[in-house]
């Protein structure tokens, strides 16, 4: 059984508590509207949504739309919606950066790759692969449905809870590292739990903290309809190198990082973060190649 939202928590409730959260219908249709109209364009199509397919649309386009930030897709930072879902996060003791970092995110159906059963990933990750895992950050990952999705439509889904639990790994042993879902040393400290899956109308949002699993999933869905979204980051103005619960009046976002109890980190967490992510870039380059 799929993970339920617990309807009796605000939505920042339910984001602290499960570290993630949907507000539903958080930015109007005409959003929706325009942004589908200029990814029309990007894709070179005139078809509705509903008739975008691998056979339809060229893949090697919409890899380019993800990677490459637009105006459309950047423009969710205008919307009054969002902007209060950010004041609400953030709270009074902290604020947005005002840093825009948005792109398109699609999922198209491949009619000639579909399983017998549908089924989603069982297992999350975390955005920091083979580096150091910041044990705060300074906010959180967002997604905004411009379409009416459908089950295994390639939807994102969330792993509940498990931001608690990498954060306390990460704190006591920053030299932990993420390399894959299926890595031993992953599965022994996060359990398998129900994944929640971000079936959704236009306009609706996703919050998820960046300690929590997400994982992708294909398109499945027997109807053929895509799933697509603007995923964008949340940035605040402070990075967090601790945390104290005891502080009255914290904000969501901080109260999210505060499950472990107080933490007063001995390094700096934004600098061992942008450090490690240079010495994987230069990994990467390496013609030797690492792990």
């Amino acid at each position: 059984m799929a993970f339920a939202i617990d309807t009796g928590l605000h939505w920042t409730e339910h984001y602290v508590e499960h570290g993630f959260c949907v507000i539903k219908q958080a930015v109007p249709e005409k959003f929706c509207t325009r942004a589908l109209a200029a990814l029309q364009q990007a894709l070179e199509t005139t078809l509705p949504p509903n008739e975008w397919t691998v056979e339809t649309i060229d893949p090697e386009l919409v890899k380019n739309i993800r990677t490459r930030p637009t105006p459309a897709a950047e423009s969710i930072y205008d919307e009054p919606g969002l902007l209060a879902i950010l004041e609400a996060m953030f709270g009074t003791d902290s604020e947005w950066s005002g840093v825009r970092s948005a792109g398109a995110f699609i999922s198209l159906h491949d009619p000639a790759n579909q399983p017998d059963k549908p089924q989603l990933v069982r297992w999350g990750h975390v955005d920091f692969v083979d580096r150091y895992i910041p044990v705060f950050g300074d906010g959180f990952t967002c997604q905004v449905s411009l379409v009416k999705s459908e089950p295994f439509s390639g939807n994102i889904t969330i792993y509940p809870g498990w931001h608690k639990l990498v954060q306390k790994v990460i704190a006591e042993n920053p030299d932990f590292r993420f390399f894959k879902e299926n890595d031993p040393s992953w599965q022994a400290i996060v359990p398998q739990v129900e994944p929640y899956e971000f079936v959704a109308e236009p306009g609706d949002i996703l919050l998820f903290h960046h300690l929590v699993g997400h994982g992708q999933n294909f398109n499945y869905c027997a109807s053929g309809m895509p799933r697509v979204c603007i995923h964008f980051l949340a940035m605040g103005k402070e990075w967090l190198n601790g945390i104290d619960p005891s502080v009255p009046d914290l904000g969501p976002w901080k109260r999210s990082h505060a499950h472990n109890g107080k933490i007063d980190l001995p390094h700096d967490d934004k600098e061992m973060t942008i450090r490690s992510k240079q010495d994987r870039v230069k990994r990467n380059d390496d013609p030797r190649g690492t792990r």
